[in-house]
């Protein structure tokens, strides 16, 4: 009903393994134009020892290692599958703009994780490094700033409560005190200080 609130969730799978998308896509990112990976092991870069012992039970890296081709036509299809998946996010605020409900949308968009694109010799995630860790956190809507960068370190936590705070529901629950702080809050100043957490316990 028009009168109520609500709530989407899209969820997208790409960009992520296996590297593969559309011709065009693949097309933008010719691979002359792509850099080398920064920190290679095969330059002489040595990991961190916990690092290198999770390479050694996983080994990404031997797929790749003295091949620069096949390194840039992975990183090539990543950033193809990022086109991709920004041109459907498009087609997802078109049908906002056509259906009049542009002014009145909050859009968050994030990822649940980064990945290390051969830096250091690593792929996908499973470490705490920027390139796997920082993630996209975007949004967008009535009362935000257009083209502010804001510098305060959140987390994928900080969603719940900026979801609750959107549709003007309090963030209250007598047993259980929920982690996170709206980004809603947030917006207009930045705060450097802060802090925020990110673990990986997995493999």
């Amino acid at each position: 009903p028009d009168d109520k609130p609500w709530h989407l969730f899209v969820g997208m799978v790409a960009p992520h393994f296996p590297l593969v998308a559309p011709q065009e896509y693949f097309d933008r990112y010719p691979l002359e134009c792509l850099e080398r990976s920064k920190l290679l092991p095969e330059d002489g870069y040595a990991r961190h020892p916990w690092i290198q012992r999770r390479e050694d039970f996983v080994g990404e890296e031997p797929n790749f290692a003295g091949n620069p081709e096949r390194r840039k036509l992975a990183i090539a299809g990543y950033l193809a599958l990022c086109t991709f998946i920004d041109e459907k996010i498009g087609l997802i605020l078109d049908a906002l703009e056509q259906t009049g409900l542009v002014d009145n949308t909050i859009v968050v968009y994030s990822s649940d994780h980064g990945d290390n694109l051969g830096a250091r010799g690593l792929w996908g995630k499973s470490n705490v490094y920027r390139e796997s860790a920082a993630v996209p956190m975007i949004v967008a809507g009535p009362d935000v700033p257009q083209g502010e960068i804001n510098y305060t370190a959140v987390n994928l936590t900080d969603l719940h409560a900026t979801f609750l705070d959107a549709h003007g529901l309090p963030d209250v629950d007598d047993d259980f005190e929920r982690p996170g702080e709206s980004l809603l809050q947030l917006l207009g100043s930045s705060d450097q200080t802060k802090t925020t957490l990110s673990q990986y316990h997995a493999v």
